[in-house]
């Protein structure tokens, strides 16, 4: 769209313009002397063909323009010539690393030749070029062009600094680096101290020059010190100004004899970095002291001296103060210094275990830290573990804390004696500090406990008082409890949709836990979509219902008697209920074929592969064949996939192909 606009000088411009109103695209500026450019713009400026006249509309220039620089016809067609070669040899370069990538892969075979071997040489002295390679993270791992590279830009700190930035580069290419640069410090610093022998002995020799290096790197790379002369290493004033350096500690190993005894560079070292004390001759004055400030302010340093200090209590006490691990480290002697595993504990009270059994078996020592990590329990003496006034104080002080349901392995809940958590009285306490916030029995160590109990004891008057409680305490029970229709009726009663799937199978089924849980649970069904209740087609069940597939259809049938049949359908990846002994429960199943009310009946085909729920990590699982009422039935082939690998090309880890009954496997024609 033309626009046309008055500047504040009495120039006028009508053409194209940008979303910032610069000129952009083809348009006409009168001057406000009367001269005129009618031809194509770019941010403002002159840029592709045009006519500039005079204020008598005599051409004055006819061509073509660049960023507001006109161009001779030589100089237009030269630089589209250049572009040109560069978009050959860029496709050339794209097939090359194509081809590179697949050998790499084992797929393929490795490019005979570089496509720069036969470029031209004006194309490898193109800075522009070359470096618009490195910009692409697949090209930049692959820097074998600078074989090729004109000899001015490998003399290009510009060039060389871009190119050597890259992530990727290998030692093989910094032998391309042109003479001229090999004694830059900034180059050094960035290719690394590997090639301090190939870059000279100029800087070798010099204590500023290796100072610069060293201090700019923090002397990360610095691992040829064997190239540095032996005057440097003898050199005071050298190792004082490297003891100021951070991550420097450890150049001081590289001193001569004499440096390393030197009461002022070690102080210097140790004022920095405690490491320092790992390289430091023991014949130094004062040497044990030295340690001892080392370790008070690194303990773990002790690992890295000599024996004696790993045996002597006096320099362990020292460690242990900021090194708790100590304790696992060190002999049984020094594990009964009350000191060393006071100082331990009180860092780290988990470390219980690695001390002397008399520290176990100390009231006083495995109170204080067993109300501070309960966990601890599991390593305490067993009388800790009968007491019923420690176990009734956990229960009514840190109840949170033992009943983490993040941390059920290490509730001490599981390592107090049978006969006081196995009590009635004790069951109820837990159950009523649980309230109403038990969880799956998996993840919570209390409703554990409430479920260990009942399973072992059958006490089914706890059972109903915890059930209206949580019904989750429903999902911890053995199936022979589960399958007593009673106790699931009132599961029933108190329950949610969730916690349906722990019915046992048969009861699932059941007429009366059927009619019950649409009591309870039918207003449960509603379609995400439209928000509304409702009871809904095979093709719209949602991902939750699944939960409680045979509930689902009971009551969609009992309210629909009309679509009750006696004939299939064809469906196409149909959410499913997932099936034990081929499939996980928890996993999401998309089934295609035959289905009749509501469930796979005749031919079809189920997979996890469409699963929300997993990544490339999950082993996708297959079958396909004959089904009655929802489940494998007849003969049918179940496959199993490596990891990552998918049907139908994917490799196989696990493959049966037989006969199934009611969804189980009973002969076995191949198995894999």
């Amino acid at each position: 769209m033309k626009k046309k606009i008055k500047y504040k000088d009495g120039s006028e411009y009508l053409g194209s313009l940008n979303a910032n109103k610069k000129k952009h695209g083809k348009g006409k500026l009168i001057y406000n002397n009367g001269e005129e450019f009618i031809g194509e713009w770019k941010l403002d400026k002159k840029d592709g063909f045009g006519i500039y006249h005079d204020k008598d509309k005599k051409i004055i220039r006819r061509g073509f323009w660049e960023k507001g620089i006109f161009l001779t016809k030589s100089e237009y067609f030269a630089k589209k010539n250049k572009q040109q070669l560069r978009s050959k040899y860029k496709q050339l370069y794209d097939e090359y690393i194509q081809q590179k990538n697949q050998a790499l892969d084992g797929y393929g075979e490795d490019p005979d030749k570089h496509p720069f071997v036969d470029a031209p040489e004006e194309l490898m002295d193109d800075k522009e070029f070359l470096l618009s390679l490195l910009e692409n993270d697949e090209y930049s791992q692959d820097l074998d062009f600078l074989e090729f590279t004109s000899e001015r830009l490998l003399a290009d700190k510009e060039f060389v600094t871009k190119v050597f930035s890259c992530e990727y580069y290998g030692d093989e290419y910094k032998n391309h680096i042109s003479q001229k640069l090999r004694t830059d410090i900034d180059i050094i610093n960035l290719v690394g101290f590997k090639i301090f022998k190939e870059f000279g002995h100029e800087i070798l020799n010099s204590k500023t020059k290796l100072l610069k290096i060293i201090r700019n790197s923090q002397s990360k790379q610095f691992y040829d010190w064997e190239a540095i002369p032996d005057k440097i290493r003898s050199d005071k004033d050298f190792f004082l100004s490297l003891s100021t350096i951070p991550n420097c500690s450890h150049t001081i190993k590289w001193a001569s004899k004499n440096i390393q005894k030197d009461p002022k560079i070690i102080l210097s070292y140790l004022k920095t970095a405690a490491e320092a004390i790992k390289y430091i001759s023991g014949k130094v004055k004062n040497y044990n002291k030295l340690v001892e400030n080392a370790l008070s302010r690194k303990g773990s340093l002790i690992l890295e001296l000599n024996t004696k200090f790993k045996k002597n209590k006096h320099f362990v006490r020292i460690a242990s103060k900021t090194y708790p691990e100590v304790l696992r480290k060190i002999n049984k002697d020094l594990k009964k210094d009350k000191k060393i595993v006071i100082n331990c504990l009180n860092q780290k009270p988990e470390l219980i275990e690695f001390v002397d059994n008399k520290f176990k078996a100390d009231k006083k020592i495995v109170l204080n830290y067993l109300y501070k990590k309960p966990s601890i329990l599991k390593h305490v003496h067993k009388k800790f573990k009968q007491d019923k006034k420690i176990f009734l104080f956990f229960v009514k002080k840190y109840f949170k804390k033992i009943a983490d349901t993040t941390s059920n392995d290490d509730s001490p809940l599981k390592y107090f004696d049978k006969k006081i958590i196995f009590n009635p009285n004790i069951i109820t306490l837990l159950i009523d500090k649980r309230g109403k916030e038990a969880s799956y029995v998996s993840l919570d160590a209390v409703t554990s406990n409430v479920c260990n109990y009942v399973n072992k004891t059958k006490n089914f008057k706890i059972l109903k008082y915890a059930l209206n409680k949580s019904p989750y305490y429903f999902s911890g029970l053995n199936e022979k409890i589960r399958e007593n229709k009673e106790i699931t009726l009132d599961m029933v009663k108190h329950g949610n949709e969730h916690i349906y799937q722990y019915i046992s199978k048969n009861l699932k089924k059941d007429p009366d836990v059927l009619e019950a849980a649409e009591k309870k649970f039918s207003e449960g069904f509603i379609n995400f979509k439209t928000k509304k209740k409702e009871y809904k087609d095979i093709k719209d069940v949602d991902r939750h219902n699944n939960l409680y597939w045979d509930l689902y259809w009971y009551i969609f049938y009992k309210k629909n008697p009309d679509k009750i049949t006696n004939e299939t359908e064809h469906v196409s990846s149909v959410r499913i209920k997932s099936f034990d002994g081929l499939f996980d429960d928890y996993e999401d199943m998309y089934y295609s074929g035959e289905m009749m009310n509501g469930r796979p009946h005749g031919h079809g085909y189920a997979s996890n592969e469409e699963s929300e729920n997993h990544g490339d990590y999950i082993y996708i699982k297959t079958y396909e064949g004959e089904w009655k009422d929802g489940l494998p039935h007849g003969k049918g082939e179940h496959k199993e996939y490596e990891e990552g690998n998918y049907p139908p090309d994917g490799e196989i880890q696990y493959n049966f192909k037989g006969e199934f009954i009611e969804g189980k496997k009973i002969s076995d024609e191949k198995n894999n």
